[in-house]
């Protein structure tokens, strides 16, 4: 009983502060205080408050005029949408007032900002909206959002497709070569299909399987030419809806073959079988080949667009914002991370020489960085700025620099952090490179050229590094 007492007690008490504080708060937002003997100024009625119109002038009329179709186009649900502005570059924002540039904006795939550009108006037809009780952003439509590809200094990723030659952005590379393979297939399905099946299926133990199994059932009929039961593949059949169908260009290279599908009847039931033409089924040189062409075909890796970029002297070259491309690890990868800390572990229990750590560490570099960006001071202070992949040797950076200097005769050493880069047969990643370095090029030549360095073309884009 007492027990009940108390709690009974704890629960009034605890409803009585409550009530309090929702007195003492909404007593507060009551607004100031008045004393009894302070006379209250006696409110007109609300029909007795009378306000004369004045008309507009024209330039409110005009600026009333435009918001209110900028509402109702906003408004409207089949309003098409404007295309998104330009983005305007650091000196014209600065120097226009009618550019209005918001920061918090969603960000990109690449972790940057996003801008967001709001046209702005006049300071008459700010002026005319603000008395009629409106705001110049409440007048504008939705902000047009502008995707900048990666940042100032020009650092994006471009791909060189291995069959059509094009520079395509990094993220965009896999469908369009995809697409170069479909229009390749319209001419050579063989050789178009085995490529789709070693670039497209990223999976490698997939891959593998699904180039295992198509030799194997060219195998079979090889061995057993005539047979018809060697020259059908049931659809429903788990392993090749498992190891062919599921890979892009597997099934794709069994037409190009010379399967072709029929319904036929399979237990009392009819389904759907991929069989081999007759011809074809005897004829053993094209199987042969058929199965050489699956087994050495390669992807056809493309190649770094180097993007290069030249800019003035500056301060700010060792500032670098790079895209999240450079860092990006795959599904796959990412799946395989406890595998290889469990074999990290195991390898650290062996002794292992200074030359197998550091071979350890050159991979494990290259596989977390997929490119390098290389800034090369000249001995005039320009600044020339190229993206390489980790795995590619000094020796191309010597290459593309020589192919920049204004004379391609001259000689040159190359230094990182005050020390000399000899070993042309050293990969980026093993030189400490990744995933971005400065490096200073001196020149060698007798007699010592002077300037301008590099070659009038690139000079021709110079731009100033911001």
């Amino acid at each position: 009983e007492d027990l009940t007492f108390d709690l009974s007690t704890c629960c009034l008490r605890m409803k009585k502060f409550f009530e309090k504080k929702k007195l003492d708060y909404k007593f507060k937002k009551a607004g100031p205080g008045h004393s009894l003997a302070e006379e209250k100024p006696k409110e007109l009625p609300q029909a007795a408050k009378t306000v004369e119109r004045v008309n507009p002038s024209d330039s409110s009329a005009a600026a009333g005029t435009a918001a209110l179709a900028r509402l109702q186009s906003r408004d409207s649900p089949k309003a098409t949408p404007k295309p998104a502005m330009p983005m305007p570059s650091s000196g014209s924002t600065a120097a226009s007032p009618k550019v209005k540039v918001q920061q918090q904006a969603p960000p990109t795939s690449t972790g940057a900002a996003v801008p967001v550009v709001v046209a702005g108006g006049t300071g008459t037809e700010e002026a005319e909206l603000r008395k009629e009780g409106k705001t110049l952003e409440q007048s504008q439509p939705p902000p047009q959002v502008v995707v900048v590809d990666t940042v100032s200094r020009g650092i994006a990723v471009h791909l060189v497709c291995p069959h059509c030659r094009h520079s395509i952005p990094h993220a965009s590379i896999r469908d369009h070569i995809a697409m170069c393979l479909q229009e390749e297939y319209l001419k050579d399905p063989l050789s178009a299909s085995a490529k789709m099946v070693h670039y497209l299926c990223t999976n490698k133990e997939k891959r593998k399987l699904c180039v295992e199994t198509l030799c194997k059932y060219l195998d079979n009929i090889l061995d057993h030419l005539g047979e018809d039961k060697y020259c059908r593949i049931r659809e429903g059949n788990k392993v090749f809806q498992e190891r062919v169908r599921e890979v892009e260009g597997g099934e794709l290279f069994l037409e190009a073959v010379g399967f072709q599908q029929q319904m036929l009847t399979h237990q009392e039931k009819e389904e759907q079988f991929l069989v081999l033409d007759e011809e074809k089924a005897k004829d053993a040189a094209h199987l042969s080949s058929c199965k050489q062409l699956l087994v050495t075909s390669e992807a056809s890796k493309p190649k770094v667009d180097r993007n290069l970029q030249v800019f003035q002297p500056s301060s700010k070259i060792n500032q670098f914002d790079l895209p999240d491309s450079f860092y990006h690890l795959t599904a796959e990868e990412i799946k395989k991370e406890q595998k290889q800390r469990t074999e990290t572990i195991e390898r650290e229990s062996v002794l292992r020489t200074r030359a197998m750590k550091e071979k350890e560490d050159m991979r494990l570099a290259a596989r977390y960085y997929q490119f390098v960006l290389l800034r090369v001071r000249m001995p005039d202070g320009i600044i020339l700025q190229a993206v390489f992949r980790p795995l590619e040797r000094l020796s191309e950076l010597r290459k593309v620099l020589s192919e920049c200097l204004s004379n391609q005769t001259l000689t040159f050493n190359l230094s990182f952090l005050g020390n000399a880069l000899e070993d042309d047969s050293a990969t980026l990643a093993q030189l400490g490179l990744v995933p971005s370095a400065v490096l200073n090029l001196s020149l060698t030549s007798v007699p010592p050229a002077s300037p301008p360095f590099i070659s009038q073309e690139l000079l021709a884009r110079i731009q100033a590094f911001v």
